[in-house]
């Protein structure tokens, strides 16, 4: 499931076009992939914006399974389109026939993201901002720098990670104390 790479918000993911998967937004790079995103998708004006701030124009690291998620996911959407003949208009990704301008609404996501955990036998439920936060949680755990996190997060600085990790900052500053004292 590509929730599973919560680098983005719901309406930046949304902005990742399908079109341009062979061009600007997956760009192969020393052997490996990335998105890179520079826009989101307005769900009150119905068109693609430009990020909120500079720090959101990132690339992001994915992989050969991820790619061929999307592969397969194109292929299936081309194939229920033509089926219903529609458009996909935007030439979205993440197309939602069902509603007017073809966006899925975070409603809809978190439901689905719900039916697929209690199929699975997962839980906590979460949603995909849960997802996100929870992707930021394993990074740190995995010793990815604050740094890093927040630059693959989209966040300017390592102070709302601060903020939102906050409770597992001290978890992890006893570990870090425990790992220097086996040092001396």
């Amino acid at each position: 499931m590509l929730w599973r790479y919560c680098y983005f918000g719901k309406n930046e993911f949304v902005g990742i076009v399908k079109y341009n998967l062979q061009d600007r937004d997956i760009i192969i790079k020393s052997l490996k992939y990335f998105i890179q995103y520079y826009r989101r998708f307005n769900t009150l004006s119905h068109k693609f914006v430009p990020p909120k701030n500079k720090t959101s124009i990132r690339m992001v690291p994915i992989d050969e399974e991820c790619i061929k998620i999307l592969q397969v996911l194109k292929i299936e959407q081309e194939k229920a389109n033509k089926e219903l003949g529609i458009k996909n208009r935007y030439k979205m990704i993440f197309q939602h026939y069902g509603y007017a301008y073809d966006v899925p609404d975070i409603a809809t996501v978190n439901k689905a993201i719900k039916v697929m955990l209690k199929e699975l036998q997962i839980s906590p439920l979460i949603t995909t901002k849960g997802a996100r936060h929870t992707y930021g949680s394993y990074l740190w755990h995995n010793n990815i720098d604050l740094g890093v996190i927040a630059k693959i997060l989209g966040h300017k600085d390592i102070s709302m990670l601060v903020e939102v990790y906050g409770h597992t900052l001290e978890e992890k500053i006893s570990e870090e104390f425990m790992a220097v004292k086996s040092l001396l």
